[in-house]
């Protein structure tokens, strides 16, 4: 993999809510993930307007591939993921 997936770490997740139906949840904010790596970012005339979630999944895989070689011979680690896209919903687990 090319890319830096350590920069995963660095991201901050945010919690929102709709004031509409009061549903909550978890986001990144646009232009930080955009100052930290554009190509997940959505843009529109220079400007970050949105995440691209599904992006996210191959660097979190590939972290938590080096977690598991880390561990191998210690004790068990659980990691749970779950990322949120338009329209999928995926989990990672690993042990």
């Amino acid at each position: 993999m090319d890319f830096d997936s350590s920069l995963i770490y660095e991201l901050n997740a945010h919690s929102f809510e709709y004031k509409s139906s009061g549903l909550s949840g978890f986001v990144f904010i646009a232009e930080d993930v955009f100052k930290l790596t554009p190509c997940m970012a959505v843009v529109n005339d220079d400007v970050p307007m949105g995440v691209q979630y599904s992006k996210l999944v191959a660097p979190i895989i590939e972290e938590m591939k080096k977690l598991k070689n880390n561990n191998i011979g210690k004790s068990p680690t659980i990691i749970l993921i779950i990322i949120a896209t338009n329209s999928y919903l995926c989990i990672g687990i690993t042990i």
